[in-house]
């Protein structure tokens, strides 16, 4: 149960860092297409 738990708390940044930084560069994208048009 402990290691569970552990495990699920390291993912848990690694997670949120990557869905940020998709969603970042995503909106990157769109704004860079928003100037072009």
């Amino acid at each position: 149960m402990v290691s569970e738990n552990g495990a699920s708390k390291q993912e848990a940044p690694f997670f949120i860092e990557d869905l940020s930084g998709v969603l970042s560069f995503r909106a990157w994208i769109f704004g860079q297409r928003a100037e072009r048009r």
